[in-house]
């Protein structure tokens, strides 16, 4: 994780992508938020600023059962908070789901393909708000 401190002000787009399992993000998802506690606490209890650049976000999400968006209110919720530590301020953030993988895998999942394609064209531009 040292390592990757060191880039973090360098870099123009977040990317999280997690499966979705038993309603919450995954384990290494979260053990990832648990290692930025150090941007955390820099920023609470010193009043320092670690990333000053701002950045683009998009937040993937999968899951088996074929749910609609809104029953990931919590995850995505957790996600965009992890988001604001990583510097992520821009006006929005994109969010793709691949909803139904139990009866289609997300590598066939039209809508969520397109949308990575239209999300990924966005960010190949540096400073393009989303």
């Amino acid at each position: 994780m040292q390592n990757i401190y060191e880039y973090l002000e360098d870099y123009d787009n977040v990317v999280f992508s997690s499966p979705i399992w038993f309603s919450s993000l995954s384990g290494h998802f979260l053990n990832l938020a648990s290692r930025i506690q150090s941007i955390w606490a820099a920023g609470y209890f010193q009043k320092k600023t670690i990333l000053h650049k701002e950045k683009n976000g998009v937040i993937i999400l999968v899951g088996a059962e074929g749910a609609k968006p809104e029953t990931f209110a919590i995850p995505d919720k957790t996600a965009l908070g992890i988001m604001k530590y990583f510097n992520v301020h821009r006006p929005s953030v994109e969010r793709i789901y691949s909803l139904d993988t139990n009866n289609l895998p997300s590598a066939k999942d039209e809508a969520a393909l397109k949308k990575c394609r239209e999300v990924a064209e966005i960010l190949n531009f540096k400073n393009i708000t989303l």
